[in-house]
């Protein structure tokens, strides 16, 4: 393609040197950019640790062959570089991306799920289901994306090289490309609040569905402002308002028991199918049994069995019901699919021994998941429940106290350690952990392996061991370096050691 071909695509743009170059290909990472590339600059995350604004690789992406470049301001570069000035290099990098890869998501049914908690889970649900419907799907989440049959991991290099839960809408456009070429039908994306505000996966998704989990406090470090976290998350139902008609009708699926939810519902104009437990809801779970090792409940006259155990479950599992039905796929093949959910990666996941100790890994890296997953699994011991957790470097300082007095109130004995402190001092952040407790059930042990080893070696039969913060992550971030990690494979190693 050539610049001229593209120019529909910068609207409000000013452009400066004008060349008809050839465009190869579009790249927004100087490293990988070559002789006729096209560089957009945007900022890089997790290049060396940290976040980098990409103009500060202009000259380098040009010395390596860029033949144009988008970017917010004029640069210094040669006369014979197109420049493209524009005030959102990410908006015209999503553009040239569904562009460059002939706008696959108009050839997919996508939907969109957001919200603070369940994503993952629920992108999981919908996939289950629709298989069992008959229908081919895709996936984008933070443990796993599914191109034609095979999950690849999150955070590999040849997808997601950013380590970002959702991956740069270059990467995506791409992946949606090669999801039609292995005849996927429906692509299901787990839109988070970053992805969302910052055009990763947005417009050029073209959402038919939209999911919407529940909306509570997170991310601030980056939103700065509960309204803006509230913004983005409901972006992703304005943009099915704007969307191209598909096969299928525009639909907004809301957890009727999350206020915000609603509130965004009530500003919708189309259809929309309600999810709950305790308010009045188009898909209503009733005649809740939670059980041992799973959860018994009813939803419209069918007695449901997860495997899912929790609460929080019985709603991801009522969300993905919703887009099941709007699919056409009925209860009866939707009960047979649940039972054999073999559940999500890094979510409540149990590491099975015959040594009579319950070991979870899970995801939970907020007050109020760390709150859920806390309380529902007291239900399931009468003994001890011991926890491993630390809070993350470089994201919101307020909520680490907050976990801390959570934790040493909710489990019998507590070790604080550490968990992606990329720059800062592990030491420092499990402090500001405990600043706020008052008890005296808790160590501090900052090697991350050495916390699960004593868990490990310090339950007894019949005590409950819960591993939180990473879940199925694949990596251990710290001073810019990501280590190789898996807590499921550390407690495995401390259980045959110990037990």
């Amino acid at each position: 393609m050539r610049i001229k071909n593209l120019l529909s695509l910068f609207n409000d743009c000013q452009v400066v040197n004008f060349y008809n170059h050839e465009v190869k290909s579009i790249n927004y990472d100087f490293r990988k950019t070559e002789k006729n590339h096209l560089y957009v600059a945007i900022d890089i995350f997790n290049y060396q640790g940290r976040e980098h604004d990409g103009h500060e690789f202009i000259n380098e992406a040009v010395k390596n062959g860029a033949k144009a470049i988008v970017v917010k301001r004029l640069q210094k570069v040669s006369s014979a570089v197109t420049q493209i000035i524009c005030n959102n290099p990410r908006t015209i990098l999503e553009s040239l991306s569904a562009y460059f890869y002939g706008y696959p998501a108009k050839r997919l049914i996508t939907i969109g799920v957001t919200g603070t908690k369940g994503k993952t889970s629920i992108v999981y649900l919908i996939n289950n289901f629709l298989e069992a419907g008959g229908i081919k799907t895709g996936i984008f989440s933070t443990a796993n994306f599914k191109i034609g049959y095979r999950f690849i991991p999150n955070y590999t290099d040849k997808i997601n090289e950013t380590h970002l839960t959702c991956p740069e809408s270059l990467e995506l456009q791409k992946s949606l490309s090669d999801m039609i070429k292995c005849g996927t039908q429906v692509a299901i994306i787990e839109a988070t609040s970053h992805a969302l505000k910052l055009n990763r996966a947005a417009k050029e998704c073209q959402y038919d569905i939209g999911v919407i989990s529940n909306i509570q406090s997170d991310h601030l470090d980056f939103h700065k402002t509960t309204v803006d976290y509230y913004r983005s998350k409901e972006k992703l139902f304005k943009l099915l308002t704007t969307s191209i008609n598909k096969k299928i009708e525009k639909c907004a699926i809301i957890n009727a028991d999350c206020s915000k939810s609603i509130l965004i519902k009530n500003r919708l104009n189309l259809k929309t199918i309600t999810y709950g437990i305790k308010n009045k809801a188009d898909i209503l779970a009733s005649c809740i049994k939670i059980k041992n090792k799973f959860t018994d409940f009813n939803v419209g006259g069918i007695e449901l069995n997860s495997p899912l155990i929790g609460s929080e479950n019985i709603y991801n599992v009522c969300a993905a019901i919703a887009v099941a039905q709007h699919f056409g796929i009925d209860m009866l093949t939707i009960k047979k699919a649940l039972k054999k959910f073999s559940g999500i990666p890094g979510r409540m996941n149990e590491l099975k021994n015959g040594k009579g100790l319950r070991i979870f890994i899970d995801y939970a890296h907020t007050s109020e998941s760390l709150t859920t997953c806390l309380k529902t699994l007291k239900k399931y011991t009468s003994n001890r429940l011991l926890v491993v957790f630390g809070c993350a470097g470089d994201r919101d300082p307020n909520k680490r106290p907050l976990m801390g007095k959570i934790a040493t109130d909710l489990a019998d004995y507590v070790i604080i350690t550490s968990e992606d402190p990329r720059y800062e001092d592990p030491l420092q952040i499990a402090k500001e952990i405990v600043k706020r407790v008052n008890k005296t059930n808790f160590m501090i042990e900052i090697d991350r392996e050495e916390a699960i080893g004593k868990a490990v070696k310090m339950a007894r039969k019949g005590d409950m061991v819960i591993i939180t913060g990473k879940g199925d992550e694949k990596y251990f971030e710290i001073m810019g370096r990501q280590i190789p990690w898996s807590d499921k494979k550390i407690a495995q190693k401390y259980l045959a050691l110990y037990h």
